[in-house]
């Protein structure tokens, strides 16, 4: 996404009054939808009631801006921009309504592999009939993901806020209907992805190697599962994805190279680092780049025939040949499934 060179309607250069940042406005950004390739992202600004008339912008900014900056002049501007000062774009203009909210800003996500972890950010503002632009209290820090394979079956839950609970079931009688009582709100606050349709047996049974069912069935619904073997099979679903060099997020990737090892990178800029690798009874971990290669690098035995736990500095090391970059440098497909450190940390190869 390319935003384009903007000013905001004062001089940034006489509107930038360092003042604390501005008590809270009620004003916030609220994402509607998933921002996933190939898919359409949706997004809103919410606002008290009482300004409805106000005329409001929202606007752009790509990459993420990582600063703030406080704008407090008296009837001119108030809160905390939280984008590029001198670089950012408009996207939708309109008038404040009665809602709360303003008109969905949606928009059509290329299907473009490349786009994954592209950063924007997107914030609010509103002029009132006094000529003073309020900004939002926050912003919608966005990365583009990767949606999941569609193997998976999955669908977006857009946030918002829907009753749990059922008044009449928690009459009939059943011993554990009190649960369904009393009916409450709940709010879903970020979008997320679940399961169109429950995991089946064959599912189940394939990832885990168990069937623990009390009615078989391979396209049943796998049932007498508790909570924790549940959340086993989400961690080991998590592995296999990201062994099989597909993604998830945050600017990290798992790729499957021969002989049944599995890299871990990191997006460093626009390059990937290698920072650790699983291979057949060794996990490798990579760090301290200089350039193009590791300062420093840990082996460590997976093996129970093995006790080894090694660390090399690199720099410590003389030898009389050229190390050529390709060896340690991967190609990462355009598929590769990003994936959290705390998931690397669970896979095994970046454990405490």
């Amino acid at each position: 996404m390319h935003c384009t060179r903007s000013l905001v309607p004062i001089a940034l250069a006489i509107a930038v009054v360092a003042a604390a940042a501005s008590a809270q406005s009620g004003r916030t950004m609220k994402r509607l939808s998933p921002v996933v390739i190939g898919g359409t992202a949706a997004m809103a600004m919410q606002h008290p009631t009482a300004i409805a008339g106000n005329v409001y912008a929202l606007a752009v900014c790509s990459p993420s801006f990582p600063g703030t900056l406080p704008l407090a002049i008296p009837g001119v501007i108030q809160g905390v921009l939280r984008l590029d000062p001198v670089a950012f774009g408009w996207l939708q203009f309109g008038v404040l309504d009665a809602s709360g909210r303003t008109a969905p800003l949606s928009f059509a996500v290329p299907n473009d592999p490349l786009l994954v972890s592209a950063s924007f950010d997107v914030q609010g503002m509103d002029l009132d009939a006094a000529g003073l632009i309020t900004l939002t209290d926050d912003e919608l820090e966005t990365q583009v993901a990767a949606p999941p394979p569609p193997s998976l079956n999955m669908v977006a839950i857009a946030p918002g806020t829907f009753p749990m609970g059922s008044a009449t079931y928690a009459t009939s009688g059943f011993p554990w209907a009190a649960y369904e009582s009393p009916v409450h709100a709940v709010t879903i606050t970020q979008p997320f992805w679940i399961g169109k349709f429950e995991v089946t047996q064959a599912q189940y049974q394939a990832l885990v190697g168990a069937n623990p069912s009390a009615f078989p069935g391979a396209s049943r619904p796998v049932e007498q599962v508790s909570w924790n073997q549940a959340v086993a099979f989400c961690d080991a679903l998590t592995v296999q994805e990201a062994a099989a060099g597909r993604l998830h997020g945050n600017g990290w990737a798992s790729v499957q190279a021969a002989g049944g090892s599995t890299l871990y990178l990191e997006r460093v800029g626009a390059a990937w680092q290698l920072r650790a690798a699983r291979r057949p009874g060794w996990e490798i971990g990579y760090g301290d780049w200089r350039g193009t290669f590791p300062g420093r690098v840990r082996l460590h035995a997976t093996s129970e025939t093995l006790d080894v736990d090694l660390s090399v500095s690199v720099s410590q090391l003389e030898t009389n040949v050229d190390l050529d970059p390709v060896a340690v440098q991967v190609t990462v497909p355009a598929d590769a499934l990003d994936v959290t450190i705390e998931e690397l940390r669970r896979a095994g190869p970046l454990r405490q």
